[in-house]
């Protein structure tokens, strides 16, 4: 599940802004519901790093590539 979300991918923010997505938080085989799936995430711009759960990931994200970085 979230399989797209991945470590150097590169993702535009409904507001426009570019992110890169560091590491997957939580990324374990027996996902337990007070521990979820957590996307950390950088700006491109001014490195201002995020975390959001992963199940409301696409709901405000858009897959843009694979980061340069």
């Amino acid at each position: 599940m979230f399989t797209d979300i991945q470590p150097g991918t590169e993702w535009r923010h409904h507001s426009g802004r570019i992110y890169v997505v560091l590491f997957r938080a939580n990324d374990v085989p027996e996902p337990r519901p007070e521990y979820p799936l957590t996307i950390v995430y950088q700006n491109r711009v001014n490195g201002t790093i995020w975390a959001a759960r992963a199940d409301d990931w696409h709901r405000r994200m858009t897959l843009t590539g694979k980061s340069p970085i």
